[in-house]
This record gives structure tokens, C-alpha cells and sequence, in this order.
């Protein structure tokens, strides 16, 4: 997984960029359907605790009259400023530590990790030569990071999705078209309406605006607080430091393969 070496394979950055592409959001699809099947059970313990943070703003005409009002170059660019800040965190060296990841004290705990991959690997590695462990390029560290931070973006999308459905809800019944024009002070653009007895539920362009930024907030303050406290994080499935160790224990054993192919080539 991106960890092969550039003078005997091309690296993954090397490949198309459709390659690329096709690659990561194969992985992600993967990651996101795993992540929804296995926390179900403890969404219902956290997005209480999370909506009790969130929901005062949720009903705040400030943030109708700025984020429901606003375009959407400057939409995008609050949303990408949350991701970013996210991602930069999740990628921190105190949040993902290579150095233990990478480093196999004992021959069977190589062996334990390659019996979890899909493909059969050897595991006779001596690790004494390379002091147990898995030496890695700065490209290969960066691609090990990107992944990793991918992958707990992947638990935090998951979260922000379960709050982007209670808030569409709850807006759709909440929030009627009156109470809009009221926040944001111009006539709202309905996308989706419903007459009732006594009012009329609405689904508009301000409504999916709103839950989007409050969906990213939550999003990014899950991944950040969750760091600092585990409790939050209990039952949600997270694959990162697994997938790191996976790929490090892979290229451990490519490594000595490759070492002694070199040396039967020089020897014959």
C-alpha cells in the first residue's frame, strides 16, 4: 500500500491521476461502509453528547444570517477551513506515532499482523537487521500519514453525517419559511415543502446550508476533543493505526526479499 520502493515499482503518486483517484475512493467507500456497519450502537451514545454542544447554535439567527446567506465561494471555504484544521491535527505527530508503529520487537508479532492482511506474506523476517524496524522513506511516511488521517476523517465523516440527518429533520419541522425570512431577512429558496394541518413544513437552500456547517463543526470538534478523550471514541471503530501497522509489517518482509534477491544476483 504505497510503500514500495521507486527504483524497482512505480509509487502510487506516480501512477494517473484517474489511478489515484480510483484508489483512494475504492478505500474510503470501503472504510466508510465498514465504519457505518460498526458503530450504529455507538452513535446512539455519542451524538447526544455532540448535539448538546451544537444545537443552541442550530437555532441562532446569527448563523442563518451568515452562513445561510452566504455564497458559495465563501461557503466552501469555511467547510474547507474545518477539514483542513481537522486534517492538520489528525496528522500530527503526537496524534499518529510512526516510529511505534513501524517497530516489531519480537519475529510473531509481524506474523500477528500479517495474519489479519488479505494476502498470504511470508513472515520469516529477521528483524535483527533491521533492528525490528521498518525503515521508510519521507514519501512513504507522508503516504503512510495521508492514509491514516484518512481514515479517522473517514469515523469523523460518519458522525457528521449522523447529525446532518437530525438536523434536516429537525429543521424541516422546526423551522418554517416564516422563521427563516425572519433570521436571514429575504424570502427563502424552497427546495421541498409539505402541507400540514395548521403549517407548512419547508426543505430549503438556508436549511441544507446551515446543517452542512454545523455537520463540518461537529466533524472537526469530534476528531479533536475525541483525541483527548477516549470515552468519546468508545465503540467507534477506527482502522488507522491498524492500517499503518499492516503496511509496515508488508513492506518489512518486501524489504528483506528485495535485500536478498540483490544479494543471490551479486552472488550468481
Amino acid at each position: 500500500m504505497m510503500l514500495v520502493d521507486q527504483h524497482s515499482k512505480p509509487s502510487l503518486w506516480r501512477r494517473s491521476p484517474p489511478v489515484i483517484l480510483f484508489t483512494l475512493a475504492r478505500w474510503l467507500l470501503r472504510e466508510l461502509i465498514g465504519t457505518l456497519a460498526a458503530t450504529t450502537a455507538a452513535l446512539a451514545r455519542t451524538l447526544p453528547l455532540l448535539l448538546g454542544v451544537v444545537t443552541f447554535f442550530f437555532f441562532t439567527a446569527e448563523v442563518w444570517q451568515s452562513v445561510g446567506r452566504a455564497r458559495s465561494l465563501s461557503y466552501a471555504l469555511i467547510l474547507l477551513t474545518f477539514v483542513g484544521l481537522g486534517a492538520i491535527f489528525l496528522a500530527s505527530r503526537r496524534q499518529l506515532d510512526l516510529q511505534l508503529l513501524a517497530r516489531f520487537d519480537l519475529d510473531h508479532s509481524v506474523a500477528d499482523v500479517l495474519a489479519d492482511v488479505d494476502q498470504p506474506f511470508d513472515s520469516s523476517v529477521r528483524l535483527e537487521e533491521y533492528e525490528g524496524l521498518c525503515p521508510l522513506s519521507s514519501q512513504q511516511t507522508f503516504n503512510l500519514r495521508l492514509i491514516a488521517v484518512l481514515s479517522r476523517m473517514v469515523v469523523a465523516v460518519v458522525v457528521a453525517m449522523a447529525v446532518g440527518t437530525v438536523f434536516t429533520v429537525l429543521g424541516a419541522l422546526a423551522i418554517d419559511a416564516e422563521v427563516v425570512k425572519a433570521w436571514t431577512l429575504h424570502d427563502p429558496t424552497i427546495l421541498v415543502s409539505l402541507k400540514v394541518p395548521g403549517r407548512t413544513w419547508i426543505l430549503s437552500w438556508e436549511h441544507l446550508r446551515v446543517v452542512g456547517f454545523l455537520s463540518t463543526f461537529t466533524g472537526f470538534y469530534f476528531s479533536v476533543v475525541s483525541a483527548t478523550d477516549p470515552s468519546l471514541r468508545e465503540g467507534i471503530s477506527d482502522t488507522a493505526d491498524d492500517a499503518v501497522r499492516h503496511a509496515c509489517a508488508v513492506r518489512l518482509v518486501y524489504v528483506q526479499r528485495r535485500d536478498a534477491a540483490a544479494a543471490a544476483n551479486r552472488v550468481g
